[in-house]
């Protein structure tokens, strides 16, 4: 998926540190009250939006994204690679954002519930054998183009003996909207022997 065109990826994939989500106005904005002629806040700019990385992503830097734009999965770019480490471990980042920098969300708003369930199902294997679920039904606001801080933390760890696919589903359900996005990915992951 192709981000949309005024609004940029969070700044871990433009290479820069943090996963923040920024829109270029044009315009310098010193934070606070966002210019007239400037974007404003609203759902359908793709705003609302889940972005998933792996710190063991292969190649590094991928991601996957979903807003009310569409989807784009990390599994197209990307596998994760434990490198010669058994049990394996695969982590998986999500950020969860409600608006971008320079375009802050109107207040007050309730923060949306998100939840993420993973499901690792080894190599030649038919059923999941390490199922992890969590949920937050109220994420804290950090701040514009800040993902929300759940009581999960941001990343989440998968340990295995070997290689399989990690099954991803993650929500975000913003009340005030009604928008409702889903990120659903298969994610393979690998065991890299010793050189």
């Amino acid at each position: 998926m192709n981000p949309p065109e005024a609004l940029e990826l969070p700044a871990a994939r433009r290479g820069q540190q943090g996963p923040s989500a920024t829109v270029d106005t044009g315009t310098a904005t010193g934070g606070g009250a966002q210019p007239a002629t400037g974007p404003q806040w609203s759902p359908s700019l793709g705003m609302v939006s889940i972005t998933v990385t792996s710190s063991k992503s292969v190649p590094k830097g991928a991601m996957g994204v979903a807003s009310v734009r569409g989807v784009g999965l990390f599994s197209t770019e990307a596998h994760i690679a434990s490198f010669c480490v058994t049990p394996a471990s695969y982590p998986l980042q999500f950020w969860f954002h409600v608006d971008a920098e320079g375009i802050p969300r109107p207040s007050p708003f309730t923060t949306p519930a998100v939840s993420v369930t993973l499901a690792f199902t080894p190599e030649n294997g038919r059923t999941p054998t390490a199922t992890q679920a969590v949920a937050d039904p109220r994420p804290a606001y950090a701040g514009p183009g800040a993902p929300l801080v759940t009581n999960f933390g941001e990343t989440l760890w998968t340990g295995s003996s070997g290689g399989g696919i990690l099954g991803v589903a993650a929500a975000m359900a913003d009340p005030d909207t009604g928008t409702t996005v889903r990120y659903d990915d298969q994610i393979g992951c690998r065991l890299e022997p010793c050189a």
